[in-house]
């Protein structure tokens, strides 16, 4: 394929010149993006000009036009500022007529005083004219002027008037005063629009048509709760809990301390026993716990053959049976703590017992257990100190 390469530059703003070109002969300049030709003996530029491009052939994205005049023909393109300059102008002319129309209703109203400029209204010069008609022959030149002037003030005033009722009947279409019930049209017999206001005499609330209801135009918050009081703002907590069935001492318990220690105990299975109440046991097995007279019965018995852990959460009475022999662990002494270990031999006969280190003996040594089968021995440990139990012989030989 052949390649046709016109006359073109690269540098910003490069035309060529009349002397470059011949007619019909292209350049390009490829920065700017135009293209130029020569017609006669003058170059033109075919691309770049705005005025000689086909309709919706350029797009602006992002860009501004500059240099646009006035708009003198209904389809021209005008400047923000010429568009603003509108706008400030019809503001202007608004504000003037509304003005103009007040001052069109004293012109045709107004019975004292002076309209504007020292003039008075055209009803002022009609009661005028009324009271001057005596003397109307005396002033025939003079009323075919207020005539002239009445008859102009009249037609302003009735245009005033037509203005004013038409105003009059939009709003009353709008608000339709007071009533005491829902109304199904509006003042007129017209069919009600969405916006409608009316007044309820009945239940004193400003009420609003939707466009196919009447709702309560407003509220009050004064029987509303808040959510941010936290039910704080109830008139009486004590009645709304009643309402709700959730009375305190009726409905639900207050609260208690020891409420918190019980929810964490396992409930008792079968019938349990109240400390209030009195009930017949039959066939039922007491463990440790404190009574009634303050003491604590025992609550472990074991039959060992090697070690044996005590634990005083079993009870302040350890009775251990031995079945072979058996070497103690105790629990940490902590002062002001004791207990009594009740010692038995089994029927076998004698076993041997190792004592914790921690166990101290009044003797120096410790004791000579019951080597008898079927007899028992009583001791007694008193924790010291955190370190120590002191150990002492209650009994011995006792029979079991």
């Amino acid at each position: 394929m052949t390649t046709i390469i016109t006359k073109n530059s690269s540098t910003s703003s490069a035309a060529p010149a009349a002397g470059d070109l011949v007619a019909g002969e292209l350049a390009v300049n490829t920065a700017d993006k135009k293209l130029y030709t020569k017609n006669g003996s003058t170059v033109v530029k075919l691309v770049g000009s705005l005025g000689n491009q086909e309709a919706n052939a350029v797009a602006i994205t992002g860009g501004t036009i500059t240099g646009m005049g006035t708009p003198s023909g209904s389809s021209d393109v005008s400047t923000k500022g010429y568009v603003d300059g509108l706008i400030s102008t019809g503001a202007s002319n608004a504000a003037a007529a509304a003005a103009s129309a007040t001052l069109a209703n004293d012109w045709a109203t107004k019975t004292s005083g002076t309209v504007a400029g020292g003039e008075y209204s055209a009803k002022y010069h009609a009661q005028a004219a009324a009271t001057s008609a005596s003397a109307a022959s005396t002033s025939a030149s003079n009323a075919s002027t207020s005539a002239s002037s009445a008859s102009s003030a009249q037609a302003a005033a009735e245009a005033a008037r037509d203005a004013t009722l038409t105003a009059y009947d939009n709003f009353d279409d709008r608000y339709l005063g007071s009533k005491t019930a829902d109304p199904s049209v509006d003042n007129d017999g017209n069919a009600l629009v969405a916006g409608t206001l009316y007044f309820n005499s009945v239940s004193q609330i400003m009420k609003l048509y939707t466009g196919s209801a009447w709702v309560a135009a407003y509220v009050s918050g004064a029987d509303y709760l808040s959510k941010a009081n936290n039910l704080s703002d109830l008139t009486n907590a004590a009645t709304a809990r009643t309402n709700l069935g959730v009375a305190i001492g009726t409905n639900v318990q207050a609260y208690a301390a020891n409420l918190t220690s019980w929810a964490s105990k396992t409930a008792p299975s079968g019938t349990a026993v109240g400390d209030t109440d009195t009930q017949t046991l039959t066939n039922k097995t007491v463990e440790a716990g404190t009574f009634t007279n303050g003491y604590t019965e025992e609550s472990f018995t074991s039959t060992p053959t090697s070690t044996i852990t005590l634990d005083l959460a079993n009870g302040s009475v350890q009775i251990i049976t031995l079945g072979g022999n058996v070497t103690y662990t105790f629990p940490t002494p902590a002062a002001g703590k004791s207990f009594t270990l009740v010692q038995k031999q089994d029927g076998t006969g004698s076993r041997t017992v190792t004592w914790p280190a921690s166990v101290k003996w009044p003797a120096g040594t410790a004791p000579t257990v019951t080597s008898t089968a079927s007899k028992a021995d009583k001791f007694v440990f008193t924790a010291i100190d955190s370190s120590s139990w002191l150990g002492s012989v209650a009994g011995q030989n006792y029979t079991v």
